[in-house]
């Protein structure tokens, strides 16, 4: 789940703009929800079973590696379902939700 061409074109405006960093990764946090939905699910359930409100987390650490890469995403999938906290799919696919 790279930072796509979308993102970067949203960043690009907001920083035209005069938008200062924090509010530039809500804005791209909320976007990405939209674009990979099933993975911010995943995020939001992850982050609840640690006690942590998603939305209390500061943007930027959700759009980190940690959490919005390929690898972030595939370990906390990893997690969700050694922890069986995820519903069973029919398969794997961090493409967009659209």
């Amino acid at each position: 789940m790279a930072l796509h061409a979308a993102a970067l074109g949203l960043i690009e405006i907001m920083a035209s703009q005069g938008n200062n960093v924090t509010a530039t990764f809500d804005v791209v946090k909320a976007f990405n929800s939209f674009q990979y939905p099933r993975q911010y699910v995943e995020i939001g359930v992850y982050l609840k079973s640690k006690n942590v409100d998603f939305n209390a987390v500061p943007s930027a650490a959700i759009l980190s590696y940690n959490a919005s890469s390929a690898g972030g995403i595939s370990s906390i999938e990893n997690y969700l379902k050694a922890n069986n906290l995820t519903q069973s799919s029919s398969g794997s696919s961090s493409c967009c939700g659209a």
